[in-house]
């Protein structure tokens, strides 16, 4: 943020600051564009989980819900 002091008459540059206080995001700052947020990608490599992001967590790995069964591969044996 470029701003004059008007009573020195000097001016000052005040970095931005990029935060949108969400956990799903990476925040950078792009010296044309201003803020940027990226999402990122919740990814465990695990088929037996539900991959998702919470806004306040981050990423979240649920493990699939077999009941009795077991999870191989993504299924219910």
């Amino acid at each position: 943020i470029d701003i004059c002091n008007h009573d020195t008459g000097e001016c000052v540059f005040e970095p931005i600051i990029c935060n949108d206080n969400d956990a799903c995001t990476v925040d950078t700052c792009d010296p044309v564009h201003g803020c940027i947020y990226t999402q990122i990608v919740c990814d465990d490599d695990d088929p037996c989980t539900i991959d998702t992001c919470d806004s306040v967590l981050g990423c979240v790995f649920t493990p699939i819900d077999c009941g009795l069964e077991e999870c191989q591969g993504g299924q219910c044996v």
